[in-house]
């Protein structure tokens, strides 16, 4: 079974990976600023959304599931779990992904004796234990996290609560598989092979700027980072106007870059 795919605007391919728990409709927002330059290609993850009966799987699996269904050539964009898909993506296939911007993303998102500027392991667990003993009220806590260090955040969450009710909460399964992802995986020895133009918009605003220096890999080249912005850890649920938001900046970056 494919993946769900909403495919809007025209111009350069322009591939969206949602995070956690999420769907393609939470880059809604930035669709008005960026359809007029831009073919873009909202994805459902498996297990997420409308691809909810899509098997979860691997690290590589919703790497594949994401290559069958996009362009070859193309920009990825990813945020959070996105992020690591699409950084497997350009290791595993690269010809697809012509350049990544990762939002909110790193290669290991949770903390390693050699790398603190990441998630407290301890959080990640107490997330995979609250979702089987009360998942309605782990979402709740998802979703104010996502929300937090931006100066709208109230109406953050209330956006990101009525667009997680449009398509659905993905299955306890997929939920866990998630985090156990996020909780393991660590591609910073793989992320240095990528050889594509790569940037990063960083979370938490306090630390952003100094994590956005960090290296992308072990003794890797730093990534070019976007400035640090005050709208949370879901950059993507609003877009100020002007188009001076965190998803404009990144798609303007690889516009002017692209092939």
């Amino acid at each position: 079974m494919a993946l769900h795919v909403e495919r809007i605007g025209r111009g350069a391919d322009l591939v969206l990976l949602h995070g956690w728990g999420l769907h393609g409709g939470v880059w809604r927002s930035l669709v008005p600023r960026l359809e007029a330059r831009f073919r873009l290609h909202l994805v459902d993850l498996p297990g997420h959304g409308h691809s909810r009966d899509v098997a979860f799987g691997d690290l590589d699996a919703l790497a594949d599931a994401v290559a069958e269904v996009m362009p070859e050539s193309a920009l990825v964009c990813g945020w959070s779990l996105g992020g690591l898909v699409a950084m497997r993506l350009a290791t595993r296939q690269p010809r697809l992904a012509s350049r990544l911007a990762l939002v909110s993303a790193t290669p290991c998102f949770a903390q390693r004796p050699d790398w603190p500027h990441a998630m407290a392991r301890e959080t990640l667990e107490q997330f995979a234990a609250g979702l089987h003993a009360e998942p309605a009220r782990t979402i709740r806590t998802f979703v104010n996290l996502n929300a937090l260090g931006g100066p709208h955040a109230r109406e953050s969450v209330r956006a990101l609560a009525a667009m997680l009710a449009e398509r659905g909460t993905p299955s306890e399964a997929s939920l866990q598989a998630g985090l156990a992802l996020l909780h393991d995986t660590d591609l910073r020895d793989e992320v240095g092979s990528i050889d594509r133009p790569c940037v990063r918009r960083p979370w938490r605003p306090r630390r952003a700027h100094a994590c956005g220096r960090r290296p992308l890999a072990r003794g890797g080249a730093a990534l070019r980072a976007l400035p640090r912005d005050p709208g949370g850890r879901a950059p993507a649920l609003r877009e100020p106007p002007g188009g001076r938001g965190p998803g404009t900046r990144g798609a303007a970056w690889m516009s002017r870059r692209s092939p």
